[in-house]
């Protein structure tokens, strides 16, 4: 058995553990079966026999670049079965309570079992814990200055990794988060941001949170341009960034009811953009009141 805390949830892992890679390793830590952070207990099969498996009822097929997932109903249990994109035999799939505290990763391919396990704890953690109402899987790149986070936030390809580079280039005491997917929770004292184990290309798996600063989207654009959205524009802008399955009524309410706290309490911007330092800046500025 192994134990991580990410963002104050505790993810109990059993079965095959041998297909966990080192970037859960600085969330790695001690609880015990009773801790109220527990959030869910994922069980590895590291040779499941495709043959064997019994398929729910289709809902809905979620397509990405790298993956291609099947969403179903077996009863009381979600099924998330998992294929390369172009493939038509899964690699694996994931079985989950219907609160996602219980959950089987079936493994098919070999191949891909670090990839396999790797997709399964990012997902069940963004729908498990999407559910509580006051935690968020972001897709977005995040920078630390002085003690405060900022989130940048975009389509795949509009430049947020570039972004962040550039603050940490250009903008003295500013380093990375993390790159890909950051963790955001509603904590009595306000929002903050903690790194995660699933930081995308860039290897950058840090335990640790900052309050939030601040959260751009953003645009690519032949100027450089800021502004402050308000409320409904916020709320837009943040919600195509949460990165987790709208499968069920409760966690598409508890997305909506975290944005909402989000909006309510951190200053969120829209950034037209040159992949330059002088965007960087900008921003920096604005947002830092320097």
């Amino acid at each position: 058995m192994k134990n991580y805390n990410i963002a104050g949830w505790t993810c109990t892992v059993t079965g095959d553990i041998e297909v966990i890679g080192n970037n859960y390793a600085p969330f790695a830590c001690e609880a015990a079966p009773s801790d109220n952070t527990l959030l869910f207990n994922l069980n590895v099969l590291g040779n499941a026999n495709l043959g064997e498996m019994e398929r729910g009822q289709l809902l809905d097929t979620y397509p990405d670049e790298s993956l291609r997932i099947d969403m179903c109903r077996l009863q009381d249990k979600w099924q998330m079965v998992c294929y390369e994109p172009h493939e038509s035999t899964p690699f694996s799939m994931v079985e989950a309570s219907a609160d996602y505290s219980k959950v089987v990763l079936y493994i098919y391919d070999a191949r891909l079992a670090d990839f396999a396990f790797n997709n399964a704890m990012m997902i069940v953690y963004a729908c498990a814990s999407a559910l509580r109402g006051d935690t968020l899987l972001f897709h977005s790149s995040v920078v630390v200055h002085e003690g405060k986070a900022y989130l940048f936030l975009g389509k795949s390809g509009t430049g947020k990794s570039t972004h962040t580079s550039l603050w940490v280039k250009h903008i003295p005491g500013s380093r990375l988060l993390n790159d890909d997917n950051p963790v955001v929770r509603i904590l009595p004292d306000g929002v903050s941001v903690f790194g995660s184990p699933w930081s995308g290309k860039t290897p950058c798996y840090i335990n640790e949170s900052y309050p939030v600063g601040g959260i751009v989207r953003l645009w690519q654009a032949p100027h450089n341009q800021i502004e402050r959205l308000r409320p409904a524009a916020s709320f837009a802008a943040i919600m195509p960034t949460v990165s987790t399955l709208p499968c069920s009524d409760g966690i598409t309410q508890g997305v909506r009811v975290a944005i909402t706290k989000v909006v309510e309490q951190v200053p969120i911007y829209r950034l037209d953009c040159l992949p330059d330092e002088a965007a960087a800046q900008l921003s920096f500025t604005t947002l830092t009141g320097r």
